[in-house]
């Protein structure tokens, strides 16, 4: 991938062709998974949470941004290997969130 995918924490930029409208926030559940951008394979959320050592009161808070029923981004975490622009990219949207 050739384009920085966040510039700070409440932002990030992807690709148009890989998202589907509408997007919607909502808390993580158990079971949640997505593809951590930067690595091969699902992963569950709940066990990116521990990895990133996020408190158990933290993890209560994390949301994530959802298109087409996939978790595309762990809201101020990490963005999903789905959507990320890369050199075929012609299109890039910007999400920013204030929370």
């Amino acid at each position: 991938n050739i384009i920085p995918h966040v510039f700070n924490k409440n932002e990030i930029y992807l690709d148009s062709s890989k998202i589907s409208f509408p997007l919607k926030i909502r808390k993580w559940k158990v079971g949640d998974f997505f593809i951590p951008n930067g690595m091969i394979g699902k992963k569950k959320v709940s066990d990116f949470l521990i990895n990133e050592k996020i408190s158990l009161n933290n993890k209560e808070k994390v949301h994530v941004l959802i298109s087409n029923n996939k978790i595309i981004w762990i809201l101020g975490l990490r963005i999903s290997n789905d959507v990320c622009a890369d050199n075929l990219t012609k299109k890039i949207i910007k999400i920013s969130v204030k929370y």
